[in-house]
């Protein structure tokens, strides 16, 4: 059995002709909503810890704390999707 070569030209196009790149966007998207419900509305607590976090990551979302309570997951919220979409577009 042989391999064809390809180049990243060639997955590049394929991936934008069978829309992966958006389909991979989606499923991220419905994860991240799966692990908002599971992970941070699982108390009222928690909702309110993770909320507390979201300035903080806004303003110094380079230097924050992974660490401290609520902090991962108010990135993941605000950022996740963000960049990654950013990365695909470039």
């Amino acid at each position: 059995m042989t391999l064809r070569n390809y180049n990243i030209s060639d997955f590049n196009n394929w991936m934008l002709k069978n829309d992966l790149y958006f389909k991979r966007f989606s499923l991220l998207a419905d994860l991240l909503e799966h692990f908002i419900f599971k992970n941070v509305l699982d108390s009222k607590e928690h909702a309110m810890t993770v909320g507390q976090n979201f300035l903080d990551v806004i303003i110094n979302c380079d230097i924050v704390d992974f660490n401290k309570p609520g902090v991962a997951e108010a990135y993941v919220i605000l950022h996740f999707l963000e960049r990654y979409l950013i990365k695909l577009q470039k």
